[in-house]
């Protein structure tokens, strides 16, 4: 079996001493550490593969090669670096479909958050969701970050209409004292309002599913770059500052 001894994926067997197979940090979807559930699927791809048969080295250099962004792994934890007029935020993209999806997101965005900086939210959710998830979509992002907008998809309504859709987010909201959650149409729309609102130092998380490839166009279209594990490194280090 696999475990985390001292920040390190390793290696458990009966009769032996424990053997590291990689650093946390050398393994970019955990984003350094910080995203507990992919840390959690790191484990489980590790102790499947070695049970198979893999050699270590290979098993080593799967997670080590294997990225959290839009090439690998595309809207799920994907994050970008600003530049020119909004050099040092961050954006993070992630589907964050439900309420454990959008904690999880909010882990990471507090993880990225240097002394200083915000967490802003672009909200979102498909049609065929409760009104009770809706909502506590809302209260969430609302409780746990500086600034929330709503960012609809058009594409995934599925017969409820945006008017719904706001009036519940809204309540959820309301429900921890947040009563300005401005509403747009497109995930994309969102996004472009939380950047002109954002200050250096501040991340972005937008929940996004019926935009994925126009988002990160519009991004790499105005200069946004793709954070390598380095960069992903380097923000970590400056967060826990």
């Amino acid at each position: 079996m696999t475990t985390v001894l001292d920040d390190s994926i390793t290696v458990l067997e009966p009769g032996r001493d424990p053997r590291r197979l990689v650093d946390l940090i050398d393994v970019p979807m955990t984003l350094s550490g910080l995203s507990r559930f992919n840390v959690e699927n790191s484990l489980a791809a590790a102790s499947a593969a070695l049970a198979a048969g893999i050699d270590e080295s290979d098993v080593v250099a799967g997670l080590r090669d294997f990225k959290p962004d839009y090439q690998d792994n595309p809207g799920r934890m994907n994050t970008f670096s600003l530049h020119g007029e909004h050099e040092g935020v961050t954006v993070v993209m992630d589907l964050a479909h439900n309420e454990a999806g959008l904690e999880a997101m909010i882990e990471i965005l507090r993880g990225l958050q240097p002394p200083g900086g915000r967490v802003l939210i672009g909200l979102g959710a498909v049609g065929d969701r409760t009104d009770d998830l809706i909502g506590m979509l809302g209260e969430i992002a609302a409780r746990d970050s500086d600034a929330i907008v709503i960012g609809h998809k058009e594409r995934y309504l599925r017969g409820r209409s945006t008017e719904d859709l706001d009036e519940i987010f809204r309540a959820g909201a309301a429900r921890v004292g947040v009563q300005d959650v401005p509403s747009y149409p497109t995930e994309l729309a969102a996004l472009q309002a939380l950047i002109e609102r954002s200050a250096p130092g501040d991340v972005i998380g937008l929940m996004c599913h019926a935009e994925r490839a126009e988002v990160v166009q519009w991004l790499q279209d105005t200069g946004a770059t793709a954070d390598s594990p380095d960069v992903l490194r380097t923000k970590v280090a400056a967060a826990r500052a």
